[in-house]
């Protein structure tokens, strides 16, 4: 859920939620605003700026909705590291978790246990590529780009990592079937 007191700019890539091994790269990433592009797209914010998406290794979409900004999205992704393989529970504010993807390959990560990373949640802010940067330095989103100041927030709730082996947490005491 967005704050309301300190709304989100989606002319800017937000990566919300992620796993990320020691590559930097992310297992799989949930995020909302414009994409991060080199160069930066020509008008901002994007079609999909307003969805929260879901995005496995390689950056495909595994699952957007719109974000509404007055209600809770709950998601799961269940992670299968041995397998290398993703999908994605999700619902909106009281209704119960459902499959929303297929399970899927994520193969473009490395094997454990280096494939397993950090997992992350927060509000971590792209850039928007400096047109007067050289193109690899349009890149470096760490110490390059054009960012405004950083007043955004999103309210976090019931955030865990748990064992999907007798099913995933679907709400309300509910167990539902893994992939």
């Amino acid at each position: 859920m967005r704050d309301e007191a300190r709304p989100l700019n989606f002319t800017h890539e937000y990566q919300i939620v992620f796993a990320e091994p020691d590559d930097g790269s992310h297992v799989f990433g949930v995020k909302v605003g414009s994409s991060f592009t080199v160069p930066t797209a020509s008008k901002l914010p994007t079609k999909t700026a307003r969805n929260l998406e879901v995005l496995d290794h390689a950056l495909n979409v595994l699952y957007s909705t719109p974000f509404d900004p007055s209600t809770w999205h709950n998601l799961a992704i269940q992670v299968d590291w041995d397998a290398r393989t993703l999908g994605v529970f999700a619902s909106k504010g009281g209704s119960r978790l459902k499959k929303v993807s297929k399970l899927v390959s994520n193969n473009s990560t490395k094997p454990v246990p280096e494939g397993r990373g950090d997992f992350h949640f927060g509000l971590l802010k792209l850039p928007l590529a400096n047109p007067s940067d050289t193109t690899e330095q349009q890149g470096d989103v760490v110490r390059r780009g054009i960012q405004e100041g950083t007043l955004e927030g999103l309210y976090y709730s019931g955030v865990f990592v748990e064992s999907a082996t007798g099913g995933v947490s679907a709400g309300y005491s509910s167990i539902i079937p893994a992939f």
